[in-house]
């Protein structure tokens, strides 16, 4: 039969893989972990930490010329939580975060930083930005799910090319001053009261 040596190697070398099989788990493990602790689970979309992460590593002032910094807000979700109760509001954030994945998501990262908060980080030149404003318009306006009809979204966009030296948080800042006149121009046409 088999010596007692070659059992012993075949032995080793069943170890020797077991562990090694089991060591690439553990690592597929702990950077799956990693990964989904970047994530927002209602969304898939990338959350707060992903996002103060980024910022951190990103440059103060962005090389790239087509760089544009979105901020966005949903517009009446309180209202949806309190008229249809919270499975309406998660339709609806789920919603918003959809339309934004299927406008924004090819052309750069899309962040959920708060309840109804969220934040894109894209590239596009001028007539590109133009098409996925149109494109997000229409796609939210379009959108019907089972508990909410409707998804209104208000953004903010700031590109680079309009403030060449600014840095990122200035660009952050603009896109939020941005957003907060377009949801003021949607409570005021929507006849309103916040």
């Amino acid at each position: 039969m088999y010596s007692m040596g070659f059992m012993l190697s075949a032995f080793i070398i069943y170890a020797y893989n077991l562990t090694e099989i089991r060591e690439k788990h553990l690592t597929n493990i702990a950077e799956e972990s990693e990964k989904n602790a970047k994530i927002d689970i209602q969304t898939g979309l990338f959350n707060r930490r992903a996002y103060e992460d980024d910022i951190a590593e990103y440059p103060d002032v962005p090389t790239e010329a087509d760089y544009v910094y979105i901020s966005m807000d949903l517009n009446s979700l309180k209202d949806i939580n309190d008229k249809y109760g919270h499975d309406a509001g998660d339709e609806y954030i789920k919603a918003a975060a959809a339309c934004m994945k299927q406008c924004f998501g090819s052309y750069g990262r899309l962040y959920r930083v708060g309840g109804d908060e969220f934040v894109a980080q894209i590239f596009a030149n001028d007539s590109q930005l133009e098409k996925i404003k149109k494109d997000f318009e229409e796609t939210t306006a379009l959108w019907s799910g089972k508990l909410i009809q409707e998804v209104y979204v208000s953004c903010g966009y700031a590109p680079k090319r309009e403030m060449p030296q600014a840095t990122v948080l200035q660009l952050a800042k603009m896109a939020d001053e941005r957003m907060y006149r377009a949801k003021e121009e949607f409570y005021s046409r929507k006849g309103f009261d916040r």
